[in-house]
């Protein structure tokens, strides 16, 4: 089986036009061939996993801090406001 390629987007994130077409491209191959691929260059990949924590880290407060934060249509007794 071949491996995965794997594809840097950096031009994604303010490359030239020419550069962003050549990794739609390149995107676009290898889901047609492989199903998938590995992304490299991503900004900040490198903060991820923190970010993640923090995030993971709300499910941690109390109710009435996640109510805060959270639209009426989610509440249980909430109304029904979209």
């Amino acid at each position: 089986m071949e491996a995965l390629a794997i594809i840097d987007i950096r031009p994604l994130f303010g490359g030239h036009h020419a550069a962003q077409r050549g990794v739609d491209d390149a995107v676009g191959d290898a889901i047609a061939s492989h199903g998938g691929f590995v992304v490299s260059g991503f900004p900040g990949a490198d903060r991820i996993d923190a970010l993640g924590a923090t995030m993971l880290g709300f499910f941690d407060l109390g109710d009435d801090e996640k109510r805060a934060v959270a639209s009426q249509s989610t509440w249980r007794d909430g109304p029904a406001v979209y």
